[in-house]
């Protein structure tokens, strides 16, 4: 009976906030590029969607594939296209060990978690200094 109650208040609440709260928008609003006066950044990472390792790969595997099937048709036009596809891997490679993405904070109840292990205060200390040598 009590939870009824509670169930049926609730209701009322948000009925009567139903016509207050923002109607949900479709799209998110674009945020300009920085440094770009029509707000797109056409750069070459920007086209090619971004130097993510795997995605080299994929491509670098694709080449290949298609370096395969020429090669019964077309053997002049296969070695070219085979060597494209292995620069790419070797790209794909090489770039796995790179930071190429960048560092993303991660946030719950919009504060910002720091999951580095604990440091004793002389290291907290000079970590602060770091920060705040960075940030000028």
């Amino acid at each position: 009976m009590a939870k009824q109650r509670y169930e049926r208040e609730i209701e009322e609440i948000l009925q009567r906030l139903e016509p207050r709260l923002p109607k949900p928008r479709a799209v998110a609003p674009r945020r300009p590029a920085v440094g770009s006066g029509r707000g797109r950044s056409w750069s070459l990472l920007r086209l090619a969607g971004g130097l993510d390792p795997g995605r080299v790969m994929l491509w670098s595997f694709g080449i290949l594939l298609l370096a395969l099937l020429l090669q019964g048709g077309n053997p002049g036009m296969a070695r070219p296209v085979a060597l494209l596809g292995g620069i790419l891997l070797l790209t794909a490679y090489v770039l796995s060990f790179t930071n190429t993405g960048p560092r993303r904070e991660m946030r719950w109840r919009g504060r910002t978690i720091d999951l580095t292990r604990p440091r004793s205060p002389l290291e907290e200390w000079l970590w602060r200094l770091v920060r705040w040598f960075r940030s000028r």
